[in-house]
């Protein structure tokens, strides 16, 4: 979506809690303390479709956020200051299905997601429809899971 256009979505940081709402309906909302992992993703769908994403993992059990990038351009630089860290974001030029986690630093710059094409049913439309507009599927990496596993997992007691 171009960064010119009006948009009814923000993503803000109050105090200590992150919120995405539309208009003024709250979509999601968690503690700054409980993030576990913020990443980015980017797809395809540009320039008239958003296609740059902010994604947040927060809580146990882990939650996952996630909002467009132009919902607040500056946001991942007001969330490291936040938190007393330099976050960066590294996705602005990506064109492509592509992501990159950014904190925390023992994972910054490796891959959040793993991307496949996913085929359509077979038939002549969806072959066409396969080539001109492909799905895509999308999971986080074992590394991702294994690091929420570690971060989430509770003793027993």
């Amino acid at each position: 979506m171009s960064k010119n256009q009006e948009r009814n979505d923000k993503l803000v940081l109050e105090g200590t809690t992150a919120r995405y709402q539309i208009d003024e309906s709250v979509i999601w909302q968690f503690a700054v303390s409980e993030l576990l992992l913020v990443g980015e993703w980017t797809n395809d769908h540009g320039p008239f479709l958003d296609d740059y994403f902010h994604f947040f993992v927060a809580g146990n059990p882990p939650q996952f956020f996630e909002a467009p990038m132009y919902s607040n351009p500056d946001f991942i630089k007001v969330l490291g200051s936040a938190m007393g860290a330099s976050l960066q974001s590294a996705l602005s030029n990506s064109t492509d299905h592509h992501s990159e986690v950014i904190w925390p630093p023992s994972l910054s710059g490796h891959g959040l997601f793993i991307y496949a094409r996913q085929p359509r049913p077979k038939g002549v439309w969806n072959g066409l429809m396969d080539r001109l507009i492909p799905l895509i599927h999308s999971e986080l990496t074992p590394e991702i899971v294994e690091y929420l596993n570690r971060r989430t997992t509770q003793p027993a007691g």
